[in-house]
């Protein structure tokens, strides 16, 4: 019972293409306690299908996932997103990680954004067809979004949690997207 902090560094040749910092292991002394509770949401089949993304596309990883938005407030910076991959995939680490990066997609201003960073902290890695993301955005400050992710399996079990930054996308950019969805 052992945990150490990692770090693993992705290069080309001297170029740092990528860095990750991760806390590996566990104490079994503490007993798990979840603090947060899975909103009461409608099931994913009773949902909506969130509307489709300009980036979305057979080929790219948005399109390899049926997303269903169980509630949504802008003013709020909260929405509540029912997520499954279309071919199936085990509930791990590096899956949950991967749905966390959906936060950009969480709230109408921060589509298109660019992320800058994710910190996961993996809690269960318990089996679930659907994941209900709970996205509550935090800020808009200096041009970039923050805020958190909490992920419940279908029956309510706490899965994960993660905080993420990213970019929102310049205005015009995004003035632009939306004149050509109208």
């Amino acid at each position: 019972e052992n945990v150490v902090q990692a770090e693993a560094v992705m290069r080309r040749d001297d170029e740092v293409l990528h860095r990750s910092i991760a806390a590996l292991g566990a104490r079994g002394d503490e007993p798990d306690r979840a603090f947060v509770t899975m909103p009461d949401v409608k099931k994913p089949t009773d949902c909506a299908h969130k509307p489709e993304d300009a980036n979305a596309s057979a080929d790219n990883l948005i399109g390899q996932f049926d997303r269903r938005t169980a509630f949504e407030d802008s003013e709020s910076g909260t929405e509540y997103m029912w997520i499954r991959p279309l071919e199936g995939m085990k509930t791990d680490a590096a899956y949950l990680t991967l749905v966390s990066d959906f936060f950009l997609g969480a709230h109408e201003r921060t589509r298109r954004g660019t992320s800058l960073d994710n910190t996961f902290r993996l809690i269960n890695a318990h089996q679930t067809d659907w994941i209900l993301t709970v996205t509550q955005v935090s800020s808009f400050t200096r041009g970039a979004a923050h805020g958190h992710i909490h992920m419940f399996a279908e029956d309510g079990t706490l899965l994960a949690t993660s905080s993420q930054t990213g970019m929102l996308p310049r205005l015009a950019q995004t003035n632009m997207n939306l004149q050509g969805t109208t």
